[in-house]
């Protein structure tokens, strides 16, 4: 019967406001950790990477390297950004699924094997990146192999 007079909704509307807002945020914080990670890794802070990253994370890709932990992470992307001239990820669009990040993006640079879409998902422990799996499309894997 309130529901018809607005009275209960004018009551409940901030309660609902505010428990929409809480189921947001770790979806906001996963998303400024995603952006932060590609910030960090343009600018190769691999110190700011630590601190968004779990020690033992797993970066693999489709065209079969993986990485286990965070120190054979940066063994292996320090080098391919420093001898492709430093690449950017750019990131365009970032989609939600359960714990995980979609982002769909590119990679920017001068080196035309490098440079084209990609996406990456991105896997959480807790605040931290756990896993990152990066995919080329068959265009831009035919172009780096």
């Amino acid at each position: 019967m309130c529901y018809l007079s607005g009275a209960c909704f004018a009551r409940h509307a901030p309660v609902m406001v505010f428990g929409s807002l809480l189921s947001k945020r770790p979806r906001t914080a996963r998303e400024e950790s995603v952006r932060n990670l590609a910030a960090a890794l343009n600018a190769l802070d691999y110190e700011s990477v630590a601190d968004l990253v779990t020690a033992d994370i797993i970066v693999a890709n489709v065209m079969g390297w993986r990485t286990d932990g965070y120190e054979a992470f940066v063994e292996k992307d320090r080098p391919f950004r420093e001898g492709f001239g430093k690449p950017k990820i750019r990131i365009d669009d970032l989609i939600h699924h359960d714990a995980e990040i979609l982002v769909r993006g590119y990679i920017e640079s001068a080196v035309p094997d490098v440079s084209g879409p990609c996406m990456w998902r991105i896997g959480f422990d807790g605040p931290l990146i756990s896993e990152i799996e990066i995919t080329r499309t068959e265009s831009s894997i035919a172009r780096a192999s």
